[in-house]
C-alpha cells in the first residue's frame, strides 16, 4: 500500500478517485507506478490510461 502520510499524519483519500463515468476499470502495478485503464464512450469507443505513483494523484 502506498504511503499517503504528510506532516499532519495520514492523508484522507476522497472517493471517487476518478470523477465521472469510468466503467470496467483494470489496474496494474509496475514497480512503483500504478496504471488504470477504463473504457470510454464519451468521444468514441476507446480506452483511457491513467498513471499514478501513489493511487491518489
Amino acid at each position: 500500500m502506498p504511503d499517503t502520510t504528510d506532516a499532519n499524519g495520514p492523508a484522507t483519500i476522497q472517493n471517487p478517485i476518478l470523477k465521472g463515468f469510468n466503467p470496467d476499470p483494470s489496474i496494474v502495478r509496475v514497480g512503483n507506478d500504478y496504471y488504470i485503464a477504463t473504457s470510454t464512450f464519451e468521444w468514441f469507443p476507446g480506452v483511457q490510461i491513467h498513471h499514478s505513483r501513489d493511487l491518489v494523484n
